[in-house]
């Protein structure tokens, strides 16, 4: 809980480093000033939960990489939707974001969410995107990825946990979670590897232009540090033994709020053997 947090660390503050009323002052002001605040309007809209996913990206780009996830739940959107408006509203003041034509739309595939949208995040292909339902607040790489999340969630489409893979590398536990978390590892290891293979080679390239108008020379140690990569790709790729895994972290007293145990179970691919040499 952000706001017990928050509230705890400016008692200790107050008791422990007296000569702190000053700054503490300051910091008050700067939240009148600007008509917020922390604890009341951000703090508190946020219990605590929060989801974050990795999935396969629905439109594979040149750069690699995952599509991404993050629900946050909160009691209070009205006020956290205008606060991020008020800060989107002061970044596309800023003469860099005006060249990048900074700005936010509605997104055209998820009623009531928005898109950021800027030349550069247009060049990579990326469309972050955000909104409010159900209680949450959503956070998306792009609208593919929240949608297939939201599709999950409303039993529209099946969910992993419902899975006998999933059920039988699940460890058994009882009673208060404080987090669970689910991992591919041998996908993730898989796609790591293959990005540093692609950004290695990208790299490169992009160093070559580079060497056409500057020194060659300087740019050596460069060029042979990232000629690298496709040997560390390929030693990365050979991790992926390392199939799925599964994390549970209670609290291990109810009065002892900040103490846990975890406990992990890892799928690991047993190495192929040649039955004629047995």
């Amino acid at each position: 809980n952000m706001h017990a947090l928050y509230a705890g660390i400016m008692d200790l503050v107050q008791e422990h480093f007296p000569e702190s009323e000053e700054a503490l002052a300051q910091f008050e002001g700067m939240q009148q000033q600007f008509g917020i605040d922390i604890d009341k309007d951000v703090l508190q809209s946020f219990p605590g939960e929060v989801v974050s996913i990795s999935l396969p990206p629905a439109m594979p780009s040149m750069m690699g990489g995952q599509d991404s996830v993050l629900a946050m739940r909160c009691t209070n959107p009205e006020k956290i939707r205008e606060l991020l408006q008020r800060a989107f509203d002061a970044i596309a003041t800023q003469p860099a974001a005006q060249f990048q034509q900074f700005r936010i739309v509605q997104s055209q595939q998820l009623d009531g969410f928005e898109e950021v949208s800027a030349i550069m995040l247009s060049a990579f292909g990326a469309r972050p995107t955000f909104g409010f339902k159900d209680g949450w607040m959503w956070f998306g790489s792009n609208p593919q990825a929240i949608q297939r999340v939201l599709d999950v969630k409303a039993d529209n489409a099946p969910s992993v946990v419902d899975t006998e893979k999933f059920k039988q590398l699940a460890p058994e536990f009882s009673g208060p979670v404080s987090s669970i978390s689910y991992s591919n590892l041998g996908e993730n290891i898989r796609a790591t590897a293959k990005a540093l293979g692609q950004g290695g080679a990208m790299a490169q390239m992009a160093i070559g232009f580079a060497g056409m108008q500057a020194d060659a020379e300087e740019l050596k140690p460069v060029t042979q540090v990232l000629g690298l990569l496709p040997d560390v790709a390929k030693v990365v790729a050979s991790f992926d033994f390392l199939e799925e895994q599964i994390s549970v972290t209670q609290p291990i007293d109810a009065n002892r709020t900040m103490t846990y145990v975890r406990k992990s179970v890892i799928q690991v691919r047993m190495p192929e053997t040649d039955s004629s040499s047995q």
